[in-house]
């Protein structure tokens, strides 16, 4: 079947810049490679090869099709590329890898006196992490042309997803520290993406230093950074610096509370995780599901079957507000398993209230 801008080939007066715009995303969507010049062709036959609106999409096909030369050619056909032209060929230079030529773009767009948004400020800092340097300089370039700070923060929040899927985290606070060089203010929200990024891929020293920045800047009593803290720590195996963390502040926030028993857990200190369970009932600090869950998933870890019993049957018997779920089964059959008790395990998952889960029996077969 022929594309539907095959009939460009033979133009008639139904075709206009809406239709043939809507033709060309379509294209674009399909990395139709072989018809990139003969679709410039027909732009030019039309007297529409300068047209923003047409231009534009085939840049975007081109560059999507490795034709990024052919790209900045149409690019520069255009007489006043607005900020949707620049975007698309920023933020399409760095996706492709070609961060040197995306750089030299967003500086040339910054030069233009074309209003950044977001998005090409974030394939422009893409591009920096790219090539290893220039953030800094480029950040303060762009901060001195009064953009605003919401600017950066969106631009920054972008940048950061796209390193941060690609497990590029270094690169994403390579780019932060560049961001708080430029006097561009953080807050907790962006500290805590930081934070979780260090966590992540247990970066223990970078996420050190940003903590440094976290005290430094006034945020360490922030509940949400502070969890973020706690929980890097511990995937970095410093289960002592997550409990200094947790102790520094005062809070009845269960959240914090659960992250903190959480790295007890996982790190095999299971008394103190049960400890700080204890600890949070008797403060009267509220006990959720997810609480529930961690310490059940300490007592199995640590085969502690009289204590993981207790904290069951505390939400069984209606002891407390939380309602079962199939995973408080299912820490419970690992217990029983882990510690030999099949025909007791096997009774269990056959009475439970409803479906047996898979994390149930799978904890049985694995036994």
């Amino acid at each position: 079947m022929s594309p539907p801008w095959a009939s460009w080939q033979r133009p008639t007066p139904a075709w206009d810049a809406t239709s043939l715009a809507s033709a060309l995303k379509t294209a674009a969507a399909c990395h139709s490679a072989p018809h990139v010049r003969p679709l410039h062709a027909v732009l030019l036959k039309l007297g529409l090869s300068t047209s923003t609106i047409l231009a534009t999409p085939l840049a975007h096909l081109a560059l999507r099709s490795g034709l990024p030369r052919y790209a900045r050619e149409l690019f520069d056909e255009m007489p006043r590329p607005d900020v949707v032209s620049w975007t698309s060929l920023i933020t399409g230079h760095a996706h492709q890898g070609l961060h040197r030529e995306s750089h030299a773009l967003l500086r040339r767009m910054v030069g233009s006196g074309v209003g950044l948004n977001g998005y090409s400020l974030s394939g422009g800092l893409l591009a920096c992490a790219g090539v290893g340097q220039g953030a800094l300089a480029l950040g303060k370039e762009i901060h001195a042309s009064d953009q605003s700070t919401r600017l950066w923060r969106t631009g920054f929040l972008t940048c950061t997803q796209a390193l941060l899927g690609s497990r590029q985290a270094e690169d994403a606070l390579r780019l932060f520290v560049s961001m708080v060089s430029c006097g561009v203010g953080v807050d907790g929200f962006l500290f805590s993406i930081v934070v979780d990024a260090c966590g992540e891929l247990a970066l223990l020293k970078q996420g050190m230093q940003v903590h440094s920045q976290v005290v430094g800047s006034g945020f360490e009593a922030d509940v949400v950074v502070r969890n973020s803290l706690i929980d890097m720590y511990a995937k970095c195996g410093c289960v002592d610096s997550a409990k200094l963390v947790f102790k520094e502040v005062s809070s009845n926030d269960a959240v914090l509370w659960t992250t903190t028993i959480s790295a007890y857990g996982k790190f095999g200190r299971v008394q103190d995780a049960v400890s700080m369970f204890d600890r949070m009932a008797y403060l009267g600090v509220k006990q959720d599901g997810i609480a529930y869950l961690v310490v059940l998933s300490a007592c199995s870890h640590g085969g502690l079957v009289r204590e993981g019993w207790y904290y069951f049957n505390l939400m069984s018997d209606g002891s407390s507000s939380v309602k079962m779920q199939p995973e408080h089964y299912g820490c419970m059959a690992d217990l029983l398993c882990r510690r030999g008790y099949l025909e007791e395990a096997l009774e269990f998952i056959e009475n439970m209230p409803f479906d047996s889960s898979v994390a149930a029996w799978s904890a049985l077969l694995n036994s």
